[in-house]
């Protein structure tokens, strides 16, 4: 699983999976993912860690969430566990930390997809208040908006914050 092209099928196939929710204008109810996937159930639970997902045969998953999150770690989490189950079929017991990377990035784009990111950032003022727009747009937190950009969505928008610093 190390070369590139693995890793981007899992993210191509939830892009074109999930294409008709994210046609809508963000924040996208995490919810509405469920529907295109073989989760059963989602729980909310007492733990100490953020989520989990496990397979309970026949290609069905049960995702839960630490209930102590608040809601934009609740809404990364849980997408976050969804690509355990579209990406990792059958495996969802077994991670590697290669595989939690590539969960987080799937779980980004299925709450800002790249293209519907870039046009709302490229709507904004290059500021540090933008950010926390973007945060308050997308429903996610801060980190994720960072991340995002980092990876270079919208190089442009970041280098002049970084100017203005």
């Amino acid at each position: 699983m190390n070369s590139s092209s693995n890793i981007k099928n899992p993210i191509s196939e939830l892009t074109k999976r999930f294409h008709k929710i994210q046609e809508n204008d963000p924040p996208y109810p995490v919810n509405s993912f469920l529907k295109y996937t073989n989760i059963i159930e989602v729980q909310e639970a007492e733990i100490d860690f953020d989520g989990y997902a496990i397979s309970i045969g026949g290609n069905k998953y049960i995702i839960g969430y630490n209930r102590n999150l608040y809601d934009h770690r609740r809404r990364f989490t849980c997408c976050h566990e969804i690509a355990h189950t579209l990406s990792f079929k059958g495996k969802v017991e077994e991670r590697t930390n290669a595989e939690e990377i590539l969960c987080n990035r799937i779980a980004a784009e299925l709450l800002l997809p790249t293209n519907v990111f870039i046009k709302f950032a490229n709507k904004l003022e290059p500021s540090i208040s933008s950010f926390l727009e973007l945060s308050k747009i997308f429903r996610v937190s801060l980190e994720v908006v960072m991340d995002s950009i980092r990876r270079g969505y919208n190089n442009f928008f970041v280098l002049s914050i970084l100017r203005k610093l």
